[in-house]
């Protein structure tokens, strides 16, 4: 069973050629759809872009503390 919520919604997206080639490429490597290439690659960019706005938070709030002890 997928690991996806039951509740989905529809997105249209328009890529150019090349990067449309790309990603038929990779769904074929996976023996994928086109749909389960794009939702690995959203998943994977939201993620990345949360680790890093964490990062960026926590290393934000370390300078606040340092900036205080001086």
């Amino acid at each position: 069973m997928s690991n996806r919520s039951k509740k989905t919604v529809r997105l249209t997206v328009s890529l150019d050629q090349k990067d449309y080639a790309a990603v038929a490429a990779v769904a074929d490597q996976h023996d994928a759809s086109l749909s389960w290439v794009i939702r690995q690659a959203i998943h994977n960019f939201v993620h990345r872009a949360d680790v890093e706005l964490q990062a960026s938070r926590r290393i934000s709030e370390a300078t606040v503390i340092q900036d205080l002890k001086n």
